[in-house]
């Protein structure tokens, strides 16, 4: 059971994605970041660079958050379909017919307030706005 759900409001609420849509995600993160062995996963190498898909069973997202209320493989199918639309993951069709997912960059966003910093936006100081002093350090008395 996924116990916690974490939405970041602030970058999702930009997005056409909705609350089941957002948690969704969370729990495809949280899946694909799992280092265990029983998790099925492939690499793929996609413009010179290696990435790692996971395997996801609708199945145990349906009975792993119970609190969406989702009860059909399609309604999952259309949330990933969601999350694929709003660049948060790729996803890769196995021949035997399993899905699988891999997050992408735009994931970074939820947790990192990325953006680049170029010199002249935040210049050092050579003066310091307070000196440093030094204090007398004595012993506590019990």
């Amino acid at each position: 059971m996924k116990y916690y759900i974490n939405i970041n409001q602030s970058i999702l609420s930009e997005t056409k994605l909705d609350i089941k849509d957002a948690s969704i995600l969370d729990y495809i993160i949280a899946f694909c970041g799992v280092d265990n062995k029983k998790v099925k996963q492939m690499n793929f190498e996609e413009n010179g660079i290696t990435y790692r898909y996971t395997w996801i069973n609708f199945n145990h997202i349906i009975k792993e958050m119970p609190l969406l209320k989702i009860s059909s493989k399609g309604a999952i199918s259309k949330r990933i379909d969601n999350l694929k639309k709003a660049g948060f993951i790729k996803t890769f069709l196995a021949p035997e017919g399993s899905l699988y997912i891999r997050i992408t960059e735009e994931v970074n966003r939820l947790n990192f307030n990325i953006s680049p910093v170029h010199e002249n936006e935040h210049p050092r100081s050579q003066k310091r706005t307070a000196p440093f002093t030094k204090m007398k350090i004595g012993r506590a008395h019990v």
